[in-house]
């Protein structure tokens, strides 16, 4: 049940921040602002992964790949991946977790290069995943897009 309170403020947010944050599951935007301030606020803060960085779309029969360095040791615990309305299964999406070039298939978990999460105005949560990361590793997303249109997928991961 949402908090009472008796003061509010309003918050404008850009549309890349609304994106984002309907891909976190909660309830109200108030609700997933202060789990993600809590994490920041804990005793050993998270690293939340935003990929791509910017609202960009995959371009019609492209493939994109975008990666982020893990800033300390910690345990990769959640992946959120938002398919928009639209991509009829023609986009996939692959996240991977380099240590010293060598390679940990997360999502999906095998090493097949044909294996890709592939949905259609869905968000897969993939939720304590329990995986230990080190600082100085890469987290890698690839992502291909077959249809003939543009699209913009949201994936946020969060390392504590």
């Amino acid at each position: 049940m949402a908090e009472t309170c008796s003061e509010y403020t309003t918050v404008q947010l850009a549309k890349l921040t609304r994106d984002a944050l309907n891909i976190i599951p909660g309830g109200t935007y108030d609700e997933k602002v202060k789990n993600l301030m809590s994490s920041i606020i804990s005793s050993k803060p998270s690293q939340v992964i935003k990929l791509p960085r910017y609202n960009e779309s995959i371009p019609s029969g492209e493939k994109v790949e975008a990666y982020e360095l893990i800033l300390n040791d910690g345990i990769l615990n959640d992946i959120y991946i938002g398919f928009p309305p639209g991509p009829s299964g023609k986009c996939g999406v692959k996240v991977i977790y380099f240590e010293k070039n060598v390679p940990t298939y997360i999502v999906p978990s095998i090493s097949d290069e044909n294996a890709w999460i592939i949905h259609d105005n869905y968000v897969v949560e993939m939720r304590n995943l329990n995986i230990k990361v080190k600082g100085g590793g890469k987290l890698v997303v690839q992502a291909y897009n077959a249809g003939d249109y543009s699209h913009a997928l949201q994936i946020i991961t969060i390392v504590n």
